[in-house]
């Protein structure tokens, strides 16, 4: 990795180090802390009256991208690998959902802690986004992100078949629209956040609005759910279920930015500058790294997580206490190697015959 296959060393290997080693932004002490009560205000304050107009400019241009595959050439309709391909807004535009075009979205939180604070934070940012608005929390049992419908979401299911009933957006009721809504669901093994309203709500309060209430007087509001696992292993998943649109995706990288929590990977599309690049069909699955070190391996993407769980378990040696579990592998990704090539194997099979051969003329 480091010559780059040949004698040279690697142009941008420097840059994927720094990418690496080099802390992505400083720790804010402040976010350990309990959420005082001003800011709380400002937060409920934001989620009441979300901002009519993004700080950030979110047009972007949907392209339907070949990254190999007959299968995934003959489903994209694109000639050529590589070749990429312009929906236009007259075509249908890409649904995603579970159990046909998957999508996911796999972010590291701010500070390796994730409270029902931070999802919480995550839902005031989504109501600063254009079209989630009335964005809310999933009532599924592992949580998630409730996503309201768009007029053109609606045409494109009603186009596919899925929408379940032949009615204009127009005349759809708030029954109709509320179980039409699309869901990016949490992972019950990467950041589980069930949450269903009990109490505190005021009356006169709207439905949607009631998690602004009642979600910060819960008793494990700012209790960190991912406390006993390793670092590298402190990640959330979210994906697409009840066909999530485009601009869905797009609006909820754009609220964990700005949350400060890394996005690390991405299933089934990729964000380029200012375009969403549709990878993943229905009969090819496609993943991406996201970030300045997208074009190392994930070993060495998680080599600095490594490190700490490391240091953190000659702590726990020295101090008498069991090494942490990991519950997504086996062990950590700097004792995983990587496999090897065919022509490795038959080279080291040559080998070994030749060795053999040897010994035998020497008996």
């Amino acid at each position: 990795y480091c010559t780059g296959g040949g004698s040279a060393v690697k142009k941008t290997l420097q840059k994927t180090i720094d990418a690496v080693w080099l802390p992505t932004s400083q720790e804010d002490s402040g976010h350990q802390k309990a959420l005082c009560g001003p800011k709380l205000q400002e937060l409920q304050r934001r989620a009441l009256k979300p901002s009519k107009k993004c700080s950030k400019d979110t047009s972007f241009k949907v392209v339907e991208v070949c990254v190999g595959g007959l299968a995934s050439i003959l489903d994209a309709g694109i000639r050529r690998r590589g070749r990429s391909k312009a929906i236009s807004k007259e075509e249908k535009l890409p649904l995603f959902d579970h159990f046909e075009r998957q999508a996911e979205i796999v972010f590291r939180p701010h500070g390796g802690i994730w409270r029902l604070r931070d999802f919480f934070e995550v839902l005031v940012a989504c109501r600063q986004q254009d079209g989630l608005a009335a964005v809310e929390p999933s009532p599924c049992p592992q949580g998630g992100l409730r996503l309201p419908r768009s007029e053109a979401g609606w045409k494109t299911m009603m186009a596919a078949g899925v929408a379940g009933q032949d009615k204009p957006f127009a005349k759809l009721s708030d029954s109709d629209k509320a179980s039409a809504s699309a869901e990016l669901r949490l992972c019950q093994a990467c950041g589980a956040m069930p949450w269903t309203p009990s109490n505190g709500v005021p009356k006169g309060a709207k439905a949607q609005n009631a998690w602004i209430y009642a979600m910060p007087k819960e008793a494990n509001f700012e209790d960190d759910t991912l406390y006993d696992r390793p670092m590298e292993e402190k990640i959330v998943r979210l994906w697409a279920k009840h066909h999530v649109e485009d601009r869905h995706l797009v609006a909820v990288i754009q609220a964990l930015e700005a949350c400060q929590h890394e996005i690390c990977q991405t299933k089934g599309f990729d964000l380029k500058q200012d375009q969403l690049c549709v990878t993943g069909t229905q009969a090819r699955k496609s993943q991406h790294k996201v970030g300045p070190a997208r074009q190392s391996s994930f070993g060495m993407a998680s080599a600095q997580a490594a490190l700490e769980d490391e240091k953190d378990a000659v702590r726990r040696q020295k101090s008498g206490l069991p090494q942490r579990a990991f519950l997504l592998s086996s062990a950590s990704a700097s004792d995983m190697k990587p496999e090897m090539t065919r022509a490795f194997y038959q080279a080291k099979a040559l080998q070994d015959k030749a060795k053999a051969k040897a010994l035998e003329d020497k008996i």
